[in-house]
């Protein structure tokens, strides 16, 4: 797992987390942030509720931001938020 934190150039904290396990397919990716999804594109048992990333993905929403997800079969899975931020400090 591998991960980065910047500010870019429009003053937006930038979030990345990526990994190089086995990629989501596009059906899985367009469910990823919905309530009690859980992915099955891996070898054990899907464990939590569901409940994750939905739950991230709100408040992030709530902060004017937003979570976009980057993904290929076979080569890994990156998620990128980006949340506005003011005078170096995140947005209310």
């Amino acid at each position: 797992m591998y991960y980065n934190i910047a500010i870019d150039k429009n003053d937006n904290i930038l979030l990345s987390v990526r990994d190089n396990g086995n990629g989501l397919s596009e059906s899985e990716q367009s469910k990823l942030f919905e309530r009690y999804y859980r992915g099955t594109n891996t070898k054990e048992k899907p464990e939590g509720s569901g409940l994750g990333l939905a739950i991230a993905n709100q408040i992030v929403t709530l902060h004017g931001g937003e979570i976009a997800v980057k993904s290929q079969l076979g080569i890994g899975t990156e998620f990128i938020t980006h949340v506005p931020c003011k005078n170096g400090e995140a947005a209310n």
